[in-house]
Formats: structure tokens, C-alpha cells, sequence
């Protein structure tokens, strides 16, 4: 029984919201990683006095809030046109209306008339990501990290390296 394991239902929004979270995180994942190797020693010498939750919160976390924003609008323009997932677990979404009404009663002008949010939305983000450039550091300096797991902490590293 893993409701023992996960005491959540599956078949219900959060379930759905829960898998589709699991799907997605390593988009997440990917540009916070992405937006901290970015940071220099020096960067990270000026918060010396950091250390802990304190540099996680004052220092890490205003510097990986970009990347936090265009994650969160990557994972949103995926969830919002991905439908199998809720269909699966009976979950009634706006995507899979969209499907429904074109595979069921073969309305496809109809369908193609109620799924402008779904067109537009990922157009209108792509043309306003487009314009601005992402670095994206190619090798992480060593003496970086050994300072970097320095200010962070043992117990705190432990947690986020999980």
C-alpha cells in the first residue's frame, strides 16, 4: 500500500500538480545550478561574515532569483500544454479540454478558437526571453566550490546535496 509512503491523493489537483512538479524539477534544478557556479571567490569572500542559512538567504538566494523567475516560467509554459498527465489521473485541466473537444467531436476550428492562451502564452514568453542572453558557465572553478561548501556549512550542505 504506498499510501503509507505518500499520504496524498493522487487522482486530485495536488496529485497531479505533485507529478507534474517531479517532471519538471530538474528544469529547476538545471538553472539555479547554473546561476551559482556563476558566483566568483570574491563574491563569496565579501559574505564571510555569512555563513549557514544566513548565506543561503541573503547571499545565494537574491543571486539565483533570475534564474528562479525563468525557471518558473519554463515549467509553467510545459505544465500549461501538457495533458496527459492530468487525463490520466482524471483530473480536469485546460489543455485537456482543448484535446478533448478536438478528439471527440472533431471541432477543430473550435478547438484551434479556445486554445489561443495555449499558442500565445509560450509565443509572447519566448519573444520577451529571446532578446536578453543567459550565460551559462562551462566548468566550475574548484577553489570556488572548496570556498562556496566553506560559507554554506556542513549540516546545511548536507540538505541541499540530498
Amino acid at each position: 500500500d504506498w499510501h503509507r509512503w505518500l499520504p496524498i491523493n493522487i487522482y486530485s489537483l495536488g496529485g497531479a500538480s505533485w507529478v507534474l512538479a517531479m517532471m519538471f524539477w530538474p528544469v529547476t534544478a538545471m538553472l539555479v545550478v547554473g546561476s551559482l557556479m556563476r558566483l566568483d571567490r570574491e563574491m563569496i569572500d565579501a559574505a564571510s561574515e555569512q555563513s549557514g542559512i544566513r548565506f543561503l538567504i541573503k547571499v545565494l538566494v537574491p543571486f539565483a532569483c533570475p534564474s528562479l523567475g525563468l525557471a518558473y516560467a519554463i515549467t509553467f509554459v510545459l505544465a500549461l500544454n501538457q495533458f496527459p498527465i492530468p487525463t490520466i489521473l482524471q483530473v480536469k485541466v485546460y489543455s485537456a479540454e482543448v484535446w478533448l473537444r478536438f478528439n471527440t467531436t472533431f471541432d477543430h476550428w473550435g478547438a484551434l478558437a479556445v486554445s489561443w492562451p495555449l499558442v500565445l502564452g509560450p509565443r509572447a514568453w519566448l519573444r520577451c526571453m529571446s532578446s536578453r542572453s543567459w550565460p551559462w558557465p562551462w566548468r566550475a572553478d574548484a577553489d570556488t566550490n572548496c570556498v562556496f561548501r566553506r560559507q554554506l556549512g556542513s549540516p546545511l550542505l548536507r540538505v541541499v546535496c540530498m
